[in-house]
């Protein structure tokens, strides 16, 4: 995982970051990821994106989806592709 996505540079991301997940689409590398402690109402899903699998990547300033304490996720396609 960058450097840059490991620290911890969001209020949200608390003192850990875990279970990286990469996903390229439409010409674009997505690395999603788990923050923050599980027991903690902040634990949610982040993400970055780059033109290049090596980065840099960037964050949008806030979580992709607050998991309310589910876990971490990944990303899946149906049959059709969508």
């Amino acid at each position: 995982m960058p450097d840059h996505v490991r620290l911890r540079l969001q209020y949200w991301e608390g003192a850990v970051v875990e279970a990286p997940f990469l996903h390229f689409h439409l010409d674009r590398f997505y690395l999603y990821y788990s923050a923050n402690d599980y027991y903690n109402s902040l634990y949610a899903i982040g993400y970055a994106t780059s033109a290049h699998l090596e980065g840099p990547y960037k964050k949008p300033g806030h979580p992709w989806q607050d998991t309310s304490n589910t876990g971490n996720g990944d990303v899946r396609h149906s049959l059709s592709g969508t």
